[in-house]
């Protein structure tokens, strides 16, 4: 069973999501600050994050640029969840290496369709043939 890490110093947000995933057959950790995440992150393993931006502490883009600085977390999807709709948070989290970003309110069910598709995906993809005829 997949792993997934919420993130969120909103409770009420990580409750509704624990639900939502644990229904759909993942396991669940929660933090609800980066310091926690990344203690969490060095002591379980964890297949997805699921991280808000605006937290006390720490943001969740300094977790995520920590995650990739790290060769024991680098490989970890990270999606972003933020309430913030400055583009420079937008640039901010793809810089850090986040794999995907969603603004706050966000649709579930494709929250939970992008988990899939970030868990079921191999980590590199082969380049076909025919792409590299192309190149050359």
């Amino acid at each position: 069973m997949k792993t997934v890490l919420i993130v969120d110093d909103e409770i009420s947000l990580c409750i509704l999501l624990r639900r939502i995933l644990e229904y759909r057959g993942y396991n669940t950790l929660l933090a609800h600050n980066g310091f926690d995440a990344l203690r969490i992150l060095s002591q379980h393993s964890v297949d997805l994050v699921l991280l808000d931006v605006m937290m006390p502490g720490m943001s969740g883009i300094e977790v995520c640029q920590n995650m990739r600085d790290n060769l024991a977390t680098t490989d970890i999807p990270v999606i972003i969840l933020t309430a913030s709709h400055n583009p420079d948070t937008r640039l901010g989290a793809i810089r850090a290496g986040a794999n995907l970003f969603y603004h706050k309110p966000f649709d579930t069910d494709e929250l939970v369709l992008a988990i899939q598709v970030l868990l079921d995906m191999p980590l590199q993809m082969p380049i076909p043939v025919q792409s590299l005829q192309l190149c050359q």
